[in-house]
């Protein structure tokens, strides 16, 4: 089945697009954000997020959504259940040595919820993948710059 003909849960019946991911196959480094944004806000954001990126991973890195319809609807747990198959799929194409999660969306979906307890800017790993779990950054410059800060040393430190 092809993304465009998922009817799994009601996200799709008020679905504008789909959101794909973009960046390199295989790319080092992966980064999950929750759901694409519906405001221009929230999405410079993530733009200014992979803006910075490309300084420092010089563009080794994927970025994707974990939620992937993009319409109108408030993101419920069962979403990411549903979800979870299209993220493991791009997941794979990746190949990452290191998976981003951006918020709790992001993190639901990729490790089940469960999870939900890891506190953010928190390194794990599972089932021999690293993971940072991060905060969803959304409008909000400081958690961008924590966020980045976190990560580029960690990535440094382990990688560098």
């Amino acid at each position: 089945m092809k993304l465009s003909e998922c009817n799994m849960c009601q996200l799709c019946n008020s679905n504008w697009h789909y959101s794909f991911g973009k960046g390199r196959k295989p790319a080092s480094v992966l980064f999950v954000f929750g759901r694409q944004p519906t405001n221009t806000n929230s999405m410079s954001s993530i733009e200014k997020f992979t803006v910075t990126l490309n300084k420092f991973l010089e563009y080794d890195w994927y970025s994707t959504f974990a939620i992937k319809c993009c319409g109108k609807g408030k993101i419920k747990l069962e979403h990411s259940e549903k979800c979870r198959k299209w993220l493991l799929a791009e997941f794979n194409k990746v190949n990452p040595f290191l998976i981003v999660l951006m918020g709790k969306t992001s993190l639901a979906t990729m490790l089940g919820s469960e999870y939900l307890k890891l506190k953010p800017n928190v390194f794990y790993v599972k089932n021999g993948k690293r993971f940072f779990v991060g905060e969803s950054i959304f409008g909000d410059e400081d958690k961008i710059e924590n966020n980045l800060r976190t990560l580029i040393n960690y990535i440094h430190e382990y990688y560098g």
